[in-house]
């Protein structure tokens, strides 16, 4: 049977389905594990469940943001479905969190959205958002998620991560498709920010970054090095040239580092 998630729209990826197939909840490799080794990661992956809450909250904005700049209805109604995404993401992460904890875990404590202040015109306040969660946060997300599935080994992970990347890759899609639709006035109003935006970008990426056992790369979990090294391809082969291409000036951008 498919799950299905309280509260999630009709309107959603699945119609109010938490995934297009059901999740293997039947796993071995969860099993071999010691008590200590699940539990810790019951605890990382209900911290993701807790990310992506705050994600959808995010996409709010987004999704505000693009209306106000009158972007083309099909990106506000993708931003629309972004936040019903991000819900279905933390539940996923919430499932599989109870799986590894070998009980029903309740929904974490939520994080709190911060919405950066910065001090601009509001329609390139509200570019700036877009850029900075779709753009630089979705296209990262994808690149770790890459790495992530690409060391899992268990049924769940496996399973897990490729739902959640094939979203994600969509809501990066949001943002490049935002940038090409923009003026050339728009794009160099946009440029003097692009280095100080990759500054915050990292600075995000590293608060989260942890060191961890190297046998938790099978279940989801990469190591800091790792998840750095996915950090850096996303900012040097995917943002830079994809910005590059749109003719956003990328000076400076390849010194920021992690």
């Amino acid at each position: 049977m498919v799950q299905a998630l309280a509260g999630a729209s009709e309107k959603g990826r699945w119609g109010g389905r938490l995934t297009k197939r059901p999740l293997p909840l039947d796993d071995d490799a969860i099993d071999a594990l010691d008590i200590g080794d699940r539990r810790e990661l019951a605890r990382f992956w209900l911290g993701r469940a807790a990310g992506e809450r705050r994600v959808s909250k995010s996409c709010q904005v987004i999704r505000d943001a693009l209306a106000g700049l009158r972007a083309p209805t099909e990106l506000v109604a993708l931003a629309e479905r972004a936040i019903d995404d991000e819900l279905r993401h933390a539940e996923i992460w919430r499932l599989g969190a109870s799986r590894y904890w070998g009980e029903p875990l309740d929904e974490p404590e939520p994080w709190p959205l911060v919405v950066p202040h910065i001090d601009a015109p509001p329609k390139l306040r509200n570019t700036l958002y877009v850029i900075g969660q779709c753009v630089f946060n979705e296209t990262t997300a994808s690149a770790f998620l890459e790495t992530c599935l690409s060391q899992a080994k268990g049924r769940l992970a496996t399973a897990v991560l490729r739902e959640i990347l094939s979203d994600e890759i969509d809501h990066g899609r949001i943002g490049w498709a935002f940038t090409a639709w923009l003026s050339s006035r728009r794009r160099a109003e946009v440029n003097p920010w692009l280095v100080p935006m990759a500054h915050a970008h990292l600075r995000e990426w590293r608060r989260a970054c942890r060191e961890v056992p190297a046998t938790f790369a099978a279940h989801g979990v990469p190591s800091r090095a790792d998840t750095e090294g996915a950090v850096m391809h996303a900012l040097h082969e995917l943002i830079i040239p994809g910005l590059a291409s749109l003719e956003f000036s990328t000076d400076g951008m390849r010194q920021v580092a992690f």
